[in-house]
């Protein structure tokens, strides 16, 4: 499945989308995104936030 992902740190936000088996699953994979992206170390408070969102599915869409 698709995600949309909204991640937030410092003022700053980013958007991307990433594939998962579940919401879960894209959420852990976010967060180690979003970790990545803002060059988050622990020592520097509080963590980036994120959103994630399931793109709807066309297939079921369809039915």
């Amino acid at each position: 499945m698709k995600f949309s992902v909204v991640a937030k740190y410092c003022g700053d936000a980013v958007s991307f989308e990433i594939d998962a088996s579940n919401v879960k699953e894209a959420y852990k994979l976010a967060k180690k995104e979003a970790v990545e992206i803002f060059d988050y170390k622990p020592s520097l408070g509080e963590a980036p936030q994120v959103i994630v969102k399931q793109l709807e599915d066309l297939r079921e869409l369809k039915r």
